[in-house]
């Protein structure tokens, strides 16, 4: 969509690769080949009603063919630095040699959701596909999203979340990946195997949903965004030589390390790697690099900022004086 390749509004023909891999208990929305339906229309299919015939017509409409638009997601993966993820198909169905894990699944949600397209298909709650070529009434549809819609599943709508994406196979079992927005923040949950058991009243419980609320209301109560380094901290002093007088400069930090850490975690777990110059020649001039402060948190590195003159520092009018004359000789050798 970005480069022009597809819009919105171009009207796609399934083919008959559109049911390539899929059965009738498959998730789907029943588009036939020789159906004609808009790249928007399939999106809302694909993202909002798990429709895996969805997948495989946009697969086949980008790259030409199923097969081809498999590497291109292997391609993206690679390049996204999922190290344990291989794809074999557009849209999950069941495959020895397609798999992913928590992780990789969060790296590529984490990626998708800088489109904005992408964000609002996948927090969409009810969908309606008008009639098309093959078809005399409409297609209404929830989200399979239990968080976002109750349509379809009562009892688990959860207001902070913005998407992304159930999955539910035998052999991968009940799958969620949900992001949620709160008090400024968006945090992403990824469950997968969960069962659904049923309780003593014949109720069936939706552990992708419930547990991913839980984990969700967990990740906003106990992790908090901590200020360690603050913008304009005086990190040191360094001699300046060549000055008027005896001179130093105070090297503040030139911008502010936060990170996300669980709230118990204490100030002094923090360590400081500071690389400063022992000195540096007048004259120095305000916000000029004297060096740099990485903070670290159990080996990890949470931010490096670099540090700078607080304030300017001249040179002594001898000594520049005595500098010019030197530049100006070596200017006449060279001549």
């Amino acid at each position: 969509l970005e480069d022009g390749t597809l819009s919105l509004d171009e009207m796609i023909t399934a083919d008959d690769t559109a049911w390539q891999g899929l059965t009738s208990v498959s998730g789907n929305q029943n588009i036939q080949p020789g159906e004609e339906m808009s790249v928007e229309d399939l999106l809302y299919c694909m993202l909002v009603v798990s429709a895996n015939e969805a997948a495989n017509i946009l697969g086949t409409a980008v790259a030409g063919s199923i097969e081809d638009f498999v590497d291109l997601m292997n391609e993206k993966a690679e390049e996204l630095g999922c190290a344990d993820t291989h794809f074999m198909n557009t849209n999950g169905m069941p495959d020895d040699d397609h798999y992913s894990t928590a992780y990789d699944l969060y790296v590529i949600a984490k990626a998708a959701m800088e489109y904005d397209l992408f964000r609002t298909i996948v927090s969409t709650a009810e969908y309606t596909v008008e009639p098309t070529n093959l078809t005399e009434t409409s297609r209404h549809f929830y989200n399979t999203n239990g968080l976002l819609s109750e349509g379809r599943y009562e009892g688990y709508y959860y207001e902070y979340c913005i998407g992304i994406k159930t999955g539910t196979t035998n052999a991968a079992g009940n799958c969620l990946l949900s992001a949620a927005e709160k008090d400024g923040r968006t945090l992403v949950c990824v469950m997968m195997g969960c069962e659904n058991p049923v309780d003593s009243e014949g109720n069936v419980q939706r552990l992708q949903f419930s547990q991913s609320i839980e984990l969700l209301e967990w990740g906003f109560s106990s992790f908090s965004e901590r200020t360690v380094l603050e913008d304009g901290q005086n990190m040191g002093q360094v001699s300046v030589t060549h000055a008027e007088e005896d001179a130093a400069v105070a090297a503040v930090a030139d911008g502010t390390v936060t990170v996300y850490l669980p709230n118990d975690v204490s100030s002094d777990a923090f360590e400081w790697t500071i690389e400063l110059a022992d000195s540096v020649e007048a004259p120095v001039t305000e916000g000029q690099i004297l060096g740099t402060a990485t903070v670290l948190l159990d080996g990890e590195v949470c931010g490096t900022v670099n540090l700078v003159a607080q304030s300017g520092v001249i040179a002594c009018v001898l000594f520049a004086v005595e500098r010019n004359f030197r530049c100006q000789r070596q200017r006449r050798r060279r001549r």
